[in-house]
């Protein structure tokens, strides 16, 4: 889902102004959406890879501020079937970290294999738990 696309960070922010850690995911028009909708309990900042500026809800899942004119017209018939229950967001942030952790599992696989190793697959996820894995499960329980 969105592979090609250019991977944006998103901000939860809680009652105090504090976020809890930016949180990657494909950024797409319904990317953003469902990020902002899955968030709709709190304000949020969706920034793209350079953590420049894309755009900012308020609680209730609506567009607070919006890059450009261009970004708006993408969301917003994204947004709209969320907002008006008509479709149910979808956690891209869980998505993407279950598609680049297959990445990362390939890898390993094929590195273990051009070096001649045997392996099985608990060998493979052990090497991952090793490389990725307590901070990068530690980001997608936020």
């Amino acid at each position: 889902m969105g592979r090609d696309a250019e991977v944006f960070y998103g901000y939860v922010y809680d009652d105090n102004g504090y976020h809890n850690g930016k949180q990657p995911f494909y950024g797409t028009a319904e990317n953003v959406a469902n990020f902002i909708m899955m968030n709709k309990d709190h304000d949020t900042v969706v920034t793209d890879i350079m953590d420049c500026f894309v755009v900012s809800s308020m609680r209730g899942g609506f567009l607070d501020r919006v890059a450009s004119m261009d970004i708006r017209d993408k969301i917003m018939p994204e947004i709209l079937p969320l907002q008006m229950g008509e479709k149910q967001p979808v956690d891209v942030v869980a998505e993407y970290r279950k598609d680049t952790k297959s990445a990362e599992l390939d890898f390993i696989r094929q590195e273990l294999e051009t070096l001649g190793i045997e392996f099985d697959d608990d060998t493979v996820e052990n090497i991952y738990e090793e490389e990725f894995g307590p901070e990068f499960e530690d980001e997608a329980e936020r």
